[in-house]
């Protein structure tokens, strides 16, 4: 019995080894680099200005940075927002951001335990690169001076 058990276990050993293949693969490494340039602007602060709002106000959105050429196709202010003062607006010469605009980023201002919400984009108005934003004041905002940072890169073609 041990004599064919010895015998099987070999014939198995044989047969699964007769039949093994040895599977390869050529694989080429990429990687592609790109060298960001140092963008120059106006200013390294998108002021979006000291904002006098109503008590009790509603939800809101309000534009900043927006360059001249473009205030007669920006919507009103709010009707919650009684006055805004001291913006400014960010030139970055050569960014060349295109007519459509490059997205930034969406970031959060804060002011303690308080935020809002502020959307960045690059734009190219009359051959002229700007930085503006789109700030989303929440209801019954709380006062403060809110900050946050953002990086701003645009990949030449």
């Amino acid at each position: 019995m041990r004599k064919y058990f010895l015998l099987s276990a070999v014939a198995l050993l044989a047969t699964t080894t007769a039949n093994a293949t040895t599977d390869y693969a050529e694989v080429t490494a990429k990687a592609t680099i790109q060298v960001a340039r140092t963008l120059e602007c106006s200013s390294n602060v998108l002021q979006c200005g000291t904002i006098v709002v109503k008590q009790n106000n509603k939800e809101m959105t309000l534009f900043c940075g927006a360059p001249s050429e473009l205030a007669d196709l920006l919507p009103p202010l709010p009707e919650d927002i009684i006055s805004v003062s001291d913006t400014n607006t960010l030139d970055c010469p050569n960014a060349n951001f295109g007519v459509n605009g490059t997205e930034i980023s969406t970031i959060d201002l804060t002011s303690g335990n308080n935020k809002m919400e502020f959307s960045v984009a690059g734009e190219t108005v009359a051959d002229k690169d700007y930085i503006a934003g789109r700030l989303t004041i929440p209801s019954q905002v709380q006062p403060g001076e809110y900050t946050g940072s953002f990086t701003v890169t645009v990949t030449q073609e």
